[in-house]
């Protein structure tokens, strides 16, 4: 008797070991249960309900009493019909099953797998069904369609732009070196428009920004801008880039910018959806009128006519050339007024 005694102590000893090691495995089991924030269900081999974790009750309204539904309820609340299918698929072949769905009406995308439940015989004993929300990815994948159409369209535009200024330039050049020297240039107006558009993701820019931006290489002592804060579409942007380069290479060819005390202010406003822009130049050298417009001014017109809507008027007034134009905007922001 006391050696049977003993021994019982002995197992008592271990039972109650292994009950602890129990408890704390359940106690593991049920904190990651709660830290994956993954809708997990768990069904055996008859499709019913056996365990599930926090986040697939909250997903579809479960609660500790409802352990032993059948599946039937759980298809229902993902609109997944061929589930059955899919976990017969699961039992045939022991192979995990992965699809994307959307659950509901609002739009929202889980990825949905279906993996074997195997016992310690490494039978297929059941189903564990997981679903991961992939709204935010869905998302991003079809902004990211929407991005790479949108900057093919760009792309084809600026492309079709920049054969358009090549020939034109082509044209009107001297020489080969005028040529070149003229068509970098202007490439590298339109090159400075696209940076500061990405660096604002392709969203509104400010045009005080665009404007110190394009005129930077001239000097900016010799510029004056005073006007609202107006931030410009993108479309908006390119064109007035292109417009600030060309009339600002022009000043420096013959106007304001040619000599060592000329000065350039750039006024804008806007009204009623309507924006306005005058270019003035003083204290430059004689303003004389020319024969004939070059292809700059024909850049500039087809620019605020074509590609904006608007209307352009340049007058070579005796005190400095001056320059207006005026196009439609969709939106116009409005800050306090700017003067440098």
């Amino acid at each position: 008797m006391q050696s049977l005694n003993e021994e019982l102590t002995t197992i008592n000893a271990e039972l109650n070991g292994k009950v602890e090691e129990l408890d704390l495995a359940n106690s593991d089991l049920k904190n990651l249960y709660g830290a994956t924030q993954i809708a997990t269900v768990f069904l055996d081999r008859e499709l019913v309900i056996r365990n599930f974790t926090p986040a697939a009750s909250a997903f579809f309204n479960l609660r500790d009493s409802d352990i032993g539904r059948p599946l039937t309820d759980l298809a229902r609340a993902l609109e997944y019909p061929v589930l059955q299918g899919r976990i017969r698929e699961v039992f045939a072949t022991g192979a995990m099953v992965e699809e994307r769905l959307t659950a509901n009406g609002d739009g929202e995308h889980f990825l949905v797998r279906l993996v074997p439940y195997r016992d310690g015989a490494e039978d297929v004993d059941g189903v564990v069904v997981t679903l991961v929300d992939i709204t935010s990815l869905a998302r991003a994948e079809e902004h990211h369609k929407v991005l790479i159409a949108e900057l093919n369209h760009r792309v084809k535009n600026m492309l079709a732009i920049v054969i358009s200024v090549a020939n034109a330039t082509l044209r009107h050049a001297s020489s080969p070196e005028a040529f070149a020297r003229t068509i970098v240039g202007r490439l590298h107006g339109m090159a400075r428009a696209y940076e500061l558009l990405s660096r604002e993701n392709w969203s509104e820019v400010a045009i005080a920004d665009l404007m110190t931006l394009e005129t930077n290489s001239f000097g900016l002592r010799r510029f004056s801008a005073e006007g609202p804060v107006i931030r410009l579409r993108p479309p908006e942007a390119l064109s007035l880039g292109m417009i600030f380069h060309e009339l600002a290479t022009n000043a420096a060819k013959y106007g304001a910018l040619s000599n060592g005390t000329g000065q350039v202010k750039v006024s804008w406003s806007a009204d009623c959806g309507s924006f306005a822009l005058e270019w003035r130049e003083r204290e430059g050298p004689a303003v004389v009128a020319p024969e004939r417009r070059g292809f700059g001014f024909a850049l500039i017109q087809g620019q605020v006519e074509h590609q904006l809507g608007g209307t352009f008027d340049a007058s070579f007034e005796p005190e400095g050339f001056a320059a207006r134009l005026s196009f439609p905007m969709v939106e116009v922001t409005h800050g306090t007024a700017r003067s440098s």
